[in-house]
């Protein structure tokens, strides 16, 4: 539908993908896991993908293309929610008539492009914190603690063990019976 009404203008791979996302839901939940969002691990570890170097294609490697389809859902909606449903369509409308993507963006929301997406992960960095991923992340980190309580406890025991039979040993005159 995106491609019949834009029919051959220059759309950015990220609004591209990022729309079509956004409107069916349908990719995220095959690609996105929720409880393993690469877009937040990204922020955490300022890897995030520049949204110009996703104008033209995505990444082949499964990390780095769900990366890059997390980052045009979000920003998409970003769009959405800071400059309403209208905002988006009035961006496609400019494409559509002609506009370079970034005019039709500055355009549309009336500011370039290079601060919509700085606003962007601003606002993602906003959200997120250790203490969320560390929330977000809670099973896995209880169950490693858990592990590593059991190594201890394993190792603990042993000594004891090992402790026990050396008394046993010495009491008994060095002679196991």
């Amino acid at each position: 539908m995106l491609h019949d009404h834009l029919k051959g203008k220059d759309l950015p791979k990220w609004l591209e993908e990022g729309v079509c996302v956004w409107v069916s839901e349908g990719i995220a939940e095959i690609m996105m896991d929720q409880k393993r969002s690469r877009l937040n691990e990204a922020l955490l570890a300022g890897r995030v993908i520049p949204l110009r170097a996703l104008s033209r294609g995505f990444p082949r490697d499964r990390e780095s293309l769900t990366l890059a389809y997390e980052e045009s859902k979000s920003i998409v909606s970003y769009m959405v929610a800071t400059h309403g449903l209208e905002g988006l369509l009035e961006t496609l409308r400019r494409v559509r008539e002609g506009h370079p993507w970034e005019e039709a963006v500055q355009g549309a929301m009336g500011i370039p492009f290079d601060e919509l997406e700085e606003s962007w992960a601003q606002s993602l960095k906003k959200r997120l914190t250790w203490g969320t991923y560390l929330i977000n992340n809670l099973y896995e980190i209880l169950f490693f603690l858990a592990a590593i309580l059991a190594v201890c406890g394993f190792w603990r025991a042993l000594r004891k063990k090992r402790a026990y039979m050396k008394s046993e040993e010495e009491e008994n005159g060095g002679s196991p019976e």
